[in-house]
């Protein structure tokens, strides 16, 4: 008995002794791909070549690559091009300064190929600030004394942006208090003062140490810088742990009230009450301890004016 192999099949024996080779019903046919005589058609684009928008006073610098099929870099061979010439200027080596408010197109080309792009110049958002910087950077005050902080603002073109909308923030108000730029400090120890805009933040460290007032100023001045009602009354005062309070409104009761702040005053510490409204407080208000501080000089705009309290009491 024997086999024959034919086309990857085995056959079976006949009864006959007659061996059968079974043909192919199909012809398979291999073959393989033969590389094309043309290569990938080269494609210029510019890396940075989606829309762009400048605004008067930025600069940008374009770039252009050949994809072939990764991308090369062309450099010294490209020619930079737009007609718009009152919008934007163009250098040779594709950077871009905005003249003008409008828009331009700008046009790169390389052997016979080209590439474009749409620039759109603005102007600046008015009083958009740029950066912010608070002076000084590092201030060391005396437990009850007073200091000044100053934010500078700038926008895009460097100038300074008068009377910004400022967030103060304390990181510890029992160390020191802010009210627009203006600081109190309180107990001895060590915070950060930070002043907010928009996105822009700038911060200033601020230490306080104990008040060593000279025995001759004692019975002059509540504490340094002490002016107005009060000034010279508060020398017996504890001002190693100042009570920071807050008028927050010119109603006459209720909550953030001169008459509220008041009543939280602690007789045995020296209390700095610091205004963040100014205007006038109607209605009678007692001072039941000797030890208080109305900082007036805190209140915005006009300064604070209280009727009621030792009679018509005006702070500035």
């Amino acid at each position: 008995m024997a086999y024959v192999r034919g086309a990857g099949q085995r056959t079976k024996p006949t009864t006959t002794g007659i061996m059968v080779v079974p043909l192919l019903a199909s012809t398979l046919i291999l073959g393989c791909s033969v590389p094309s005589s043309e290569t990938a058609s080269e494609d210029l684009q510019i890396v940075n070549g989606s829309a762009q928008t400048l605004v008067l006073g930025d600069s940008m610098r374009l770039e252009a690559v050949v994809m072939e099929p990764l991308p090369r870099r062309l450099s010294g061979e490209v020619i930079w091009r737009t007609e718009q010439t009152d919008v934007i200027a163009l250098a040779p080596d594709g950077a871009v300064t905005p003249r003008g408010v409008g828009a331009a197109t700008v046009t790169a080309e390389y052997q016979g190929r080209s590439a474009t792009v749409a620039i759109k110049v603005s102007s600046p958002t008015v009083n958009a600030p740029a950066s912010l910087t608070l002076r000084p950077a590092r201030l060391t005050l005396s437990s009850g004394q007073t200091g000044t902080l100053d934010a500078i603002a700038r926008g895009p073109g460097g100038k300074v942006i008068d009377d910004p909308s400022l967030q103060w923030r304390s990181s510890d108000t029992e160390v020191i208090a802010v009210e627009s730029g203006r600081l109190v400090a309180g107990r001895p120890g060590e915070a950060v003062v930070s002043a907010t805009l928009g996105d822009l933040s700038s911060s200033a460290a601020i230490s306080v140490v104990a008040s060593q007032v000279p025995p001759s100023e004692a019975m002059n001045r509540a504490f340094p810088d002490a002016e107005g009602f009060g000034a010279e009354a508060l020398v017996r005062c504890d001002r190693s742990n100042v009570q920071i309070l807050r008028v927050t409104t010119t109603a006459s009761t209720g909550p953030g009230s001169l008459a509220s702040v008041l009543d939280q005053v602690d007789g045995n510490r020296l209390t700095l009450v610091l205004f963040a409204v100014g205007g006038t407080i109607n209605g009678g208000v007692e001072l039941r301890s000797g030890c208080v501080y109305l900082a007036g000089q805190t209140a915005p705009g006009d300064g604070i004016q209280v009727i009621g309290l030792n009679g018509n009491v005006a702070f500035r």
